[in-house]
């Protein structure tokens, strides 16, 4: 159907004022053709076609008039509608207060170039944007850019890694990974999503983190400037090429001078050319330590400690270390496995003592040795001498004022008074005292007049002595003083003393005491006792009838006994040691006329053998009388002898018997 007239659409369509099509759909037309203008006063159109041709090259919305503004366009625009969910319609409109079209949905460009900001768009990108670039809705959610090539993605973006807007921060990632984030405050990590410093570099798990400056420049170096606002070169990294002629050597400066030099694996501090793995170099007489070279190892933990380690391997060899052992500072020098090396401590050294100042408080500049180990050598080659000494300031002229020197001849000698050598240990164990040669085990060389004292201040009262111990030293270096030669003071204030010998006879583990004196010189008198010498005198309790013949006599009374050397049930005197005995019996006798012509006194030794007389005695009257008869019989006896005492007789007498030997008696006594 063709027409040449006008068309107005109302209600429905109305062709050449004659046929009615309804908007109920009472007539269709298939095609319709218009050679002029179309006008739609309705509310809505609808198009229920595949496809909208629309020859021209342009379609106006909100056209009305020509005073029309972009205001009144607002909403305007194009809308797909979704016929089941109204919520998912994509739009495409014009928003006058943003002044700006707002699409809904997303926007894909398959070829050509998008442009912003410019109608000059480089041809080789796909979005040139001349201006400013916004991403996000201003929320805390992730907002990101993806960039993705040969199956590598690329992400840019901001987020919060969960702590909230006030950690946002700017990242790249790759791989799983954050590659490099910038924190809301400015911290920059590589590596790491979390950076605790302005500049944060983390290695992978499996490498090294690393940062490499490099310069272009053949022969140039690279620098790292350290400043302040002021001071563009206040500090500075510098590393010289190689090829430069400074060997790939790295320099630290501050304020303007070298302070530190890295070179062909040595460390130089305060020098350029160190000549070994550290050196340390003090130019200026105005340093800390008046232009000495100083190195300072500082820990501010008040038990804490600084140490140096000399290791070979990972095996540690030696170590120096500076600690602070209860509360008071030390220097330690250490080997392998060494619990207590040197120790310099309040300025005083321990040698395999960590605390020399608990020694002795007049000898504790230096220690060597703690508990039961310890000792000291001085070692000098090809059997030279060496000298050990004292030395005060008021006679500094002196080669030394007191000490010890060993000769190389194996003597060892001890000094006073300028070097004059006072007692000599030869290397035999002999020791000489004003002797430089001993040839006894201890020799006191003494001249004219000159008298060896062994004493000590204030024994002077009775019971209180000094002297000279000797005795023994066990297996377990445990020593007893069984014999002793002591000096007793006798009254206070008195110089007269006595001097006695002291033997310890019991078999304990004691020393001699003052008891158990053996030989007493008086000092007023001069007399010689001797308290424990063999001795004893026994007597017949009573009168006793003797036979006629050799009978042993069973005499149990004692009238003294030294120390039990008369048994008075055996009737035996035993000697103790081996020496020359006296024996003196004497007897007295009720005598009858009948028979008797003879009577002798003897002694026989061990039970056996001949008796030895040592006195004889006859009747001197025919009338009844006493008799007395004396023996007096010495011998030599060994120790554990016994002797026996024997009476014989021409005829039965009575032996006048009574206590304590008022008529007969029996005694004995050790001579020598």
């Amino acid at each position: 159907m063709a027409t040449q007239h006008n068309f107005r659409i109302k209600n429905g369509l109305e062709v050449g004022g004659t046929e009615r099509i309804t908007a109920a759909g009472a007539g269709s037309l298939t095609d319709l053709t218009l050679s002029g203008n179309l006008t739609v006063n309705g509310t809505t159109v609808t198009l229920d076609a595949a496809t909208l041709q629309v020859e021209d090259k342009n379609i106006t919305l909100n056209y009305h008039a020509s005073n029309d503004t972009s205001a009144s366009a607002d909403g305007a625009g194009i809308t797909i509608q979704d016929a089941v969910n109204s919520s998912t319609d994509a739009t495409f409109n014009w928003s006058a207060s943003n002044d700006r079209f707002v699409a809904s949905h997303g926007l894909e460009v398959t070829s050509g170039v998008v442009s912003i900001g410019t109608n000059s768009p480089q041809a080789s990108t796909a979005l040139d944007v001349r201006g400013n670039v916004r991403v996000g809705d201003g929320s805390t959610h992730e907002q990101d850019i993806h960039f993705v090539n040969n199956n590598t993605e690329w992400q840019v973006g901001t987020n919060n890694n969960g702590n909230g807007t006030d950690s946002n921060q700017f990242y790249f990632y790759e791989g799983g990974n954050y590659r490099l984030t910038v924190q809301k405050g400015g911290k920059v990590g590589i590596g790491t999503a979390s950076p605790t410093h302005q500049l944060h570099l983390k290695g992978p798990s499996s490498a090294y983190a690393a940062m490499r400056i490099e310069s272009t420049s053949t022969g140039h170096g690279a620098i790292i400037n350290l400043s302040d606002s002021t001071d563009d070169d206040y500090g500075q990294i510098v590393q010289f090429a190689s090829s430069a002629g400074e060997g790939g050597r790295m320099r630290f400066i501050a304020g303007g001078t070298e302070t530190l030099n890295l070179r062909g694996g040595k460390v130089g501090i305060g020098t350029d050319s160190p000549s070994t793995k550290l050196e340390i170099r003090e130019d200026t007489a105005s340093g800390s330590y008046g232009g000495y070279p100083a190195l300072t190892i500082r820990n501010d933990n008040a038990a804490g400690y600084g140490a140096v380690h000399f290791n070979e391997g990972t095996n540690q060899r030696a170590r120096v270390e500076v600690g602070n052992g209860s509360g008071t500072p030390y220097l330690g020098l250490y080997t392998t496995g060494s619990a207590s090396g040197i120790t310099i401590k309040d300025g005083k050294v321990g040698i395999g003592n960590t605390t020399p100042g608990n020694s002795h408080a007049n000898a504790n500049m230096l220690v060597v040795g703690s508990g039961s180990a310890g000792g000291m050598a001085l070692y000098n080659g090809a059997n030279a001498g060496g000298y050990y000494f004292a030395r005060d300031n008021a006679n500094n002229t002196d080669a030394y004022d007191g000490g010890m020197s060993y000769d190389g001849s194996r003597n060892l000698k001890f000094h006073t008074n300028a070097g004059a050598a006072r007692m000599t240990i030869g290397g035999t164990g002999n020791v000489g005292v004003g002797d430089t040669n001993p040839q006894h085990p201890f020799k006191v060389n003494l001249s004219n007049g000159q008298v060896a004292m062994f004493g000590s201040n204030g024994q002077n009262s009775t019971g209180q002595f000094c002297g000279i111990g000797l005795g023994q030293v066990l297996a377990n270096n445990t020593s007893y003083q069984k014999v002793k030669l002591v000096y007793e003071g006798r009254n206070n204030g008195n110089y007269i003393g006595n001097f006695h010998i002291l033997v310890d006879t019991a078999g304990d583990s004691g020393d001699a005491v003052l008891a158990d004196k053996k030989l007493t010189v008086d000092g007023g008198w001069g007399t010689i006792t001797m308290p424990k010498q063999p001795s004893f005198m026994c007597y017949p309790g009573a009168h006793i009838n003797a036979s006629s013949g050799v009978t042993k006599q069973e005499w149990s009374g004692e009238a003294h006994d030294s120390n039990n050397w008369y048994n008075n049930a055996t009737y035996r005197f035993t000697a103790p040691v081996d020496g020359q005995y006296l024996f003196v019996a004497e007897l007295a006798l009720n005598v009858s006329t009948t028979g008797l012509t003879y009577m002798g006194i003897g002694i026989k030794i061990n039970g056996s053998g001949s008796v030895y007389y040592g006195g004889w005695g006859a009747k001197t009257s025919s009338a009844n009388q006493y008799e007395k008869v004396t023996s007096t019989i010495i011998k030599q006896l060994s120790a554990n002898d016994y002797v026996e005492l024997y009476v014989e007789l021409s005829a039965g007498v009575t032996i006048l018997g009574g206590a304590n030997g008022i008529y007969s008696r029996w005694c004995g006594q050790l001579l020598s």
